[in-house]
């Protein structure tokens, strides 16, 4: 009996290390708690993922929500089909999160609001697939909104009847950022 212990546990801890997401990144937001995560790179890409909340330090885990994988647009698809398969494939889903991650994340089932926090409180998190322990960050801070950085590398080009303007941004901190402002001066 001990040894199938022995070897359940040891299975377990090899399931946890195979299985796992290359990044997660969390922000607080005027309602609670933002996360984004990139889909495992070594496994069909999940259904559905849990996740999982406690206070920062406290090892006291709950389950905050579930999010599952809507259906996707026909390249989107594709990739990820492929991506625990070839790593291309894997590579070119990354970029089209980090490229599109408000429309891309909900469409994978790795974008989750967590809305049941309490304003400036720590929090760890925990993703799952199933059983399957997939990533984690400590220490994140509910409703807390840090602004955005500002654009580089601002372009124009006039037009017959218009000016087109377009930008860059750190592609990590991109996806909070829903709308932008444009201002103009006559007047310098």
């Amino acid at each position: 009996m001990i040894n199938q212990r022995v070897l359940i546990a040891c299975l377990c801890c090899v399931a946890i290390s195979t299985i796992s997401a290359d990044h997660l990144w969390t922000t607080g937001s005027q309602r609670g708690v933002v996360l984004i995560w990139t889909p495992p790179s070594d496994v069909p890409i999940p259904q559905r993922y849990t996740i999982r909340r406690a206070v920062a330090g406290s090892g006291q885990w709950i389950e905050v929500g579930t999010v599952e994988r809507k259906p996707l647009d026909s390249t989107l698809a594709r990739y990820a089909v492929e991506a625990h398969r070839r790593q291309d494939a894997y590579s070119m889903l990354v970029r089209l999160l980090m490229k599109n991650a408000s429309t891309v994340a909900p469409m994978l089932g790795t974008y989750f609001e967590d809305t049941t926090t309490t304003p400036l409180t720590e929090y760890d998190y925990q993703i799952w697939a199933d059983a399957i322990f997939v990533t984690e960050r400590q220490n994140v801070v509910s409703h807390q909104r840090l602004p955005p950085p500002p654009p580089e590398g601002i372009a124009v080009r006039q037009r017959a009847h218009c000016i087109e303007l377009w930008w860059n941004l750190d592609s990590t901190l991109v996806w909070g950022i829903t709308a932008y402002a444009v201002y103009r001066s006559e007047s310098g």
